[in-house]
């Protein structure tokens, strides 16, 4: 007679919307044979009527506002009944996680993609989180050292169910060097000298308020995901991924995403990069503008050396960087469902 599982359920809370790390964590807690459900911040009906962004203001100038949401959240979430519960916002208030506790006695951890810097209000700092998950190497050394806390070394990854080589593009045969995320300044003025330089320039992500013409015209108007940024990432000639410096030893998802799609990419030179894929074998790394500059006009004219390179970072990443692994590793920490 064969026993029948009882389907385990977990709950994440975070954005819904594509793309995101909520997103992918719950896209593949299914793929795993898990019951998943995201869970975000809203309050009840104003979710319809305001974005994601404002209601994280409202909740920042009135603390009715935060408690009003919060503790909707933390009614669903106990509702819900989830055997354990992921954490990826970072603005989620103690009392949020002491109310579950209370309620249901889960297990719950904190899993970020960010680093010190974009923290917030810090409340995953005084949060009673049974284990908490960062990518950034000197966050893990003080978040260990000096609060004595429960946290392990976790990198991103890529989710190779949807970040793979497209079918119908041919590797670099849509664009030379392209840039794919926020516009922030550091970037910006690499660009800048990039295209000083004659290099041609492709821009996808978000447009800050604060962009002039010149980078509107290099800019391609569109925020990518899914397919699409498989499409740019395959199809570039070069993936130029410049990291945070709020990062300090630590990759951002691109890393793992561009490679996941097998395109080819030069990135900042970080310590922690170099646990995850081999030098000039899996990955190019630069340190000054003009090593990357160099660098970019060299590989532009050896694309089979580019294309080799990429094809290897590609094999890494789906042999030791996706999210089924780093999700079996939050399991083992914790000791869940073994």
């Amino acid at each position: 007679m064969k026993v029948k599982r009882t389907m385990k359920k977990i709950a994440v809370v975070g954005e819904e919307a594509e793309d995101t790390l909520a997103w992918h964590i719950h896209y593949t807690l299914e793929k795993m044979s898990y019951q998943a459900k995201i869970f975000e911040p809203s309050g009840g009906l104003e979710k319809y009527f305001i974005s994601a962004q404002n209601r994280f203001y409202l909740s920042r100038i009135s603390q009715k506002y935060e408690e009003h949401i919060f503790k909707n959240l933390s009614r669903q979430i106990i509702d819900y009944e989830p055997t354990l519960v992921i954490v990826i916002l970072r603005n989620i208030p103690p009392y949020v996680i002491d109310s579950i506790k209370k309620a249901s006695n889960v297990k719950i951890v904190f899993w970020t993609g960010d680093g010190m810097v974009n923290l917030q209000r810090q409340y995953a700092l005084i949060t009673k989180y049974d284990a908490w998950f960062v990518k950034d190497r000197y966050m893990y050394d003080f978040m260990r050292s000096k609060l004595r806390l429960n946290v392990h070394l976790l990198p991103e990854c890529c989710n190779p169910y949807v970040q793979k080589p497209p079918s119908k593009t041919a590797f670099g045969s849509k664009y030379d060097v392209s840039v794919v995320g926020t516009l922030y300044p550091y970037r910006a003025n690499i660009l800048d000298q990039l295209i000083a330089d004659d290099i041609t320039v492709d821009i996808f992500g978000a447009m800050p308020n604060w962009i002039g013409a010149k980078w509107k015209q290099r800019h391609a108007h569109q925020y990518v995901v899914l397919d699409k940024k498989n499409e740019v990432f395959y199809g570039s000639k070069i993936n130029l991924n410049t990291i945070f410096y709020g990062d300090i030893d630590a990759g951002n998802c691109r890393l793992f995403e561009v490679a996941g799609a097998g395109g080819f990419q030069i990135c900042d030179r970080k310590e922690a990069i170099k646990n995850y894929f081999v030098e000039d074998e899996e990955i190019v790394f630069f340190d000054t503008a003009d090593e990357l500059i160099k660098k970019i006009k060299y590989y532009l004219e050896h694309q089979d050396e580019a294309e080799a390179i990429a094809k290897r970072g590609h094999e890494r990443a789906l042999k030791e960087h996706r999210y089924e692994d780093r999700i079996n590793k939050i399991f083992e920490i914790i000791g869940f469902d073994r």
